[in-house]
């Protein structure tokens, strides 16, 4: 049976599919209406008749599940108990989560202080700081700055602690487990940190959504850089407070990842 080919990333995605499993894109484009009789003049684009942007569910195997229609400048809550879109079965989800709130063509998410955060995919380099969260596959990771962990420390009656040394790194991250334990603790080498699910400084085996070599975070300048390594499924990154959404950007929220289309 034969495939869709993206027409953007060129990605061959199975018979039905609506948008591309890899980037989002749109694979059955509406026909364009038909031009309008000579001497009339074509309808006014009156956004109030119909939705003006959409959040399509994408479901684990890249198909498209619940689309969500946004119709109005006034802000849309998602929840799991309460708000204009209601997930129950979401146990990630906050009562009140998010809102969205189209606005002059784009559109603006907002984290209405939930639990477990509102996460974005990144589509180039991004500067993160130290108690930045992101997202590889589905395991969450904290930006820290290590503690000074060089000298030796010495007890009341003498004794001195025995450790194993560490050398210095401009940055560590934590692996966030689920209950929001602290995990296991991973250091840069010189100055970079490498992610994936194989031959990585921090190799994630259990998770089909990390690709083999799945992203990069490392030192640059005076900041920190993290960089997609043209993963299948992305990066993601935690906002804080707002954030502007355009077309075929991904969010993801609670356990669910939505594709943002502009209409």
């Amino acid at each position: 049976m034969e495939g869709i080919k993206c027409p953007n990333c060129g990605t061959i995605n199975p018979p039905g599919f609506r948008f591309c499993g890899q980037c989002g894109t749109r694979l059955d484009e509406p026909v364009p209406p038909p031009e309008p009789a000579a001497g009339t003049a074509p309808a006014p684009n009156d956004m109030s008749a119909g939705p003006k942007a959409r959040l399509v569910v994408i479901e684990a195997d890249g198909s498209e599940g619940d689309i969500f229609e946004i119709s109005t400048d006034q802000a849309v809550v998602l929840g799991r108990t309460e708000g204009d879109i209601i997930r129950g079965m979401d146990p990630y989800l906050s009562p009140r989560h998010a809102s969205f709130t189209y606005r002059e063509g784009s559109l603006v998410v907002e984290d209405l202080a939930s639990l477990n955060g509102v996460y974005y995919k990144i589509t180039e380099p991004v500067s993160l700081q130290f108690g930045d969260i992101f997202m590889v596959g589905r395991h969450f990771f904290k930006v820290e700055k290590p503690e000074d962990l060089t000298g030796w420390h010495q007890e009341q009656d003498g004794t001195y602690l025995f450790y194993t040394g560490q050398s210095p790194a401009p940055f560590i991250i934590t692996e966030i487990e689920d209950g929001g334990y602290e995990g296991s603790v991973f250091r840069p080498v010189d100055g970079i940190l490498t992610l994936g699910r194989e031959g990585n400084l921090v190799d994630i085996q259990d998770d089909p959504f990390v690709s083999s070599h799945h992203a990069i975070l490392k030192e640059e300048g005076d900041g920190l850089i993290l960089v997609d390594q043209g993963s299948k499924n992305g990066t993601f990154i935690r906002i804080k407070g707002s954030r502007n959404l355009v077309h075929g950007d991904f969010v993801f929220i609670g356990s669910e990842l939505m594709r943002v289309e502009i209409v």
